[in-house]
């Protein structure tokens, strides 16, 4: 199973690579851990700033931070949501079948894993 999710920024493909080091940044950066951040996308509370952190740790780019948050935006906050939900998946234990990253994975997916995980 491969870990990397392919994410679409300014119009050009990206890796989305969820390693210990950058999971480890998004928890020291936002103050909060992955399952409190992966139960947040899950409900549709996960906040720009939120979202910009995690796919800044995790993204292969050497696009400075204010770059990136405009190619979030211009891509489509649905696409973006979709791919970090698809690595959240992959990071939580998701099955192939939920992770497989067409753009067509369901938030319940990933909220179906986080129930496992208590508050």
């Amino acid at each position: 199973m491969n870990k990397e999710i392919e994410i679409l920024l300014g119009g050009k493909s990206h890796i989305l690579c969820p390693t210990f080091h950058a999971l480890s940044a998004i928890e020291k950066e936002l103050a909060t851990g992955m399952t409190v951040l992966a139960k947040k996308l899950s409900e549709g509370l996960l906040s720009l700033e939120e979202l910009a952190v995690i796919v800044g740790c995790c993204v292969e780019s050497n696009l400075s931070s204010e770059h990136l948050k405009e190619h979030i935006a211009k891509s489509g906050l649905a696409h973006v949501m979709q791919s970090v939900a698809a690595m959240f998946a992959h990071v939580f234990g998701g099955t192939e079948a939920s992770i497989k990253h067409d753009t067509t994975i369901a938030y319940g997916d990933l909220k179906a894993l986080m129930e496992k995980f208590p508050d």
